[in-house]
Parts: structure tokens; sequence; C-alpha cells
């Protein structure tokens, strides 16, 4: 066991890389560990320095398991006191984006894991069991730098799954299709789900609002989305509506859970600002297939608000009235939920 004090009192750089490894044979976890570690000290690896926190006890470390303190985990999928996959649900429960790689000795049936364990479904990173320090290393970078995807190239992945509507503002899953349900991206030549979609747009949506904290610029919020020379242009023709308001909008229907709401501003998002078909499609399967209730679609828009929210919100609450008061002490709560 591995204390994470120093981890919690300090800000970690963007070069340094937090590994979880759990595996209840402990000489692997150390041989791992040491391995990990011993590549810090070699000068060609200096733009990666790898933080390694190691357990052979499962119950102790989902105890001590806390979120956004690992960029990857190594967990061993057959150990006595629990499984990895049953270890990955129950972290799943503390930490929505964490990122994973099963191990395991010999083959490992993939399709038969997934069945048993649906929580694994979206698992594309497998290790077997023995395997090289050199390999592992390999691995654990290739995992560390992902698929390096424009917000736009995230969107287009929504085009492998299977959904039905005649606009798209009116997107439904197809049927025996689920969130969590397996595609083949062809773009990234990997397998993925809806859910991991929504998973990469609320990554890139939280480092948007870190970069909009740190500039502290008000166009930062709309050219991601490419709407902010709509705005421009719609205010130019004289425009009397708050335009900025309608995706905002959106969001704050669609936490309240009022899908009709919520279904009228996006078809106005799509119409009138722009906004991207893959994105609008995206939004409306959240929407027409009701699934606010899902934590990572909450998220979703949780981040999404944030990150259009217009500067001067709040003083409009006396203006929209009661509704707009409590779908916005929403918003705001699930800002205070999501620790944004």
């Amino acid at each position: 066991m591995f204390n994470h004090t120093e981890l919690e009192k300090r800000e970690r750089s963007p070069f340094v890389k937090s590994i979880l490894i759990i595996d209840d044979n402990p000489d692997i976890t150390l041989t791992f560990k040491e391995g990990l570690e011993a590549e810090n000290k070699k000068r060609e690896n200096n733009n990666i320095f790898f933080e390694v926190f190691a357990y052979s006890d499962p119950v102790l470390a989902l105890s001590e398991f806390k979120p956004d303190n690992y960029d990857l985990m190594l967990i061993d999928i057959n150990m006595s006191k629990m499984s990895g996959p049953d270890f990955y649900a129950k972290a799943l429960e503390i930490d929505v984006n964490p990122k994973v790689c099963f191990m395991s000795f010999g083959l490992i049936n993939r399709e038969a894991l997934r069945e048993q364990y649906p929580s694994s479904l979206s698992i594309g990173c497998f290790i077997e069991k023995p395997i090289t320090i050199e390999n592992l290393i390999e691995r654990v970078k290739a995992e560390l730098e992902g698929p390096k995807l424009r917000f736009d190239e995230i969107l287009k992945l929504v085009e492998y799954i299977p959904i039905t509507g005649s606009l798209p503002s009116n997107g439904r899953f197809a049927r025996n299709t689920t969130m969590d349900s397996i595609f083949y991206f062809e773009s990234l030549q990997r397998k993925g789900s809806f859910r991991d979609i929504i998973r990469q747009i609320n990554i890139e949506l939280a480092k948007k609002i870190r970069q909009q904290n740190i500039l502290q610029r008000e166009d930062q919020k709309t050219t991601f989305l490419d709407i902010g020379q709509r705005y421009k242009q719609l205010r130019e023709i004289g425009c009397s509506y708050p335009i900025e308001y309608l995706l905002f909008d959106f969001c704050l229907a669609a936490l309240d859970k009022n899908f009709l709401d919520a279904a009228l501003y996006l078809a106005h998002s799509f119409h009138i600002l722009g906004l991207s078909k893959s994105f609008n499609l995206l939004l409306s399967v959240t929407v027409n297939e009701k699934l606010i209730h899902d934590r990572d679609v909450r998220r979703l828009i949780i981040l999404l608000a944030r990150s259009i929210e217009p500067r001067n919100a709040e003083l409009y609450i006396d203006t929209y009235g009661i509704t707009f008061r409590r779908r916005y002490e929403l918003y705001r709560e699930g800002l205070r939920k999501e620790g944004i």
C-alpha cells in the first residue's frame, strides 16, 4: 500500500502520470511498480514521469480510491477477494472517467468477459501476462497517449451509432441499441460505444472549461462549437432574442427533465445557431431517450452549460421568472456536485 498524501497536497505536473496497479500477486505488483519507476531514471524518458501506486488487496485499493487521482489503472481480472471487472464497476461509481487495462494470464476471452461483466463493455485495453517490463511500458505509454482527436473528430464518431430520426433534433437509438452497445469505429480502428463518445466529449469540455477559467475570456465559450460567428451575424441583423441563451436554456431544461422544452430549444439551436449536425444528433438522443438520469449524460449537460453559460446569466433570473430560477439552481447544484 502506498499513501496518497503527497499526491493530494500538490497539483501534479502534466508530465506526471499516476498509475494504479492492482494484482493479488504481490510479486507482480512489486515488479511492475519497480519497472515503471525505473523508467523515470532514463534520460530519453524526460517527457514523462510515472507515479505508481500498487495494491495486492483490491478491497483495500477500493477503500482508498479517489476520483481523478489516476491516469491509468492496471487491474488483474482474476483476484480472490474481488474480480477486476467488479472493482472497475465500483470505481465507476466514484470516478466517471477512469482509464483501465485489464490483465490476465494467457489468452483473454474478451467477448465472454463483456457478456459476464457489462460494465467492461467499453474497455479496449487487455494485457496478457507474462509480459516483459519493456512491453508493459510500451503499452502503458500507448494507453496514456490515446487517440488524439479534435472535437469535431469525436463528434463524427456519432455516425457509427445506429440512430433513427428524419431530423437531427429527433434522433433515437435504433432498435436493440443502448448507450453501451459496442460498434466498430472505423476511423479509430477500434470498438466503442455511445457512452465512450459522451465520455470523450466530457473530457474535452472539461479541458475547455479549465482554459476559460485561466484565460477569463468570453469568446472562448463559443469558438469550440463554431457558433461564435453566428452570434455576431445575428446581432448585426438586429435579432432581439438573447440568442446566447438558446443552447444554455436547452441544458437547463434537460437537467429539469422537461424534455419537450429541451427538444424545442435544441431544434432552435440547430436551425438558428447552426449547431453541428452531429452534436445536435447526439444531444437529441439524450433528450428523446430520456438519458439525463445517466451520470455520464448528466455530466455532459452540466459541462456544456458551464462552457457556454452567458456572463450575465444570474441577472436574468427575475426576468425569466420562477421556472428559469428553479432550472438555474438545479444547474448550479450540479456544478457543485461535479466539483466544477
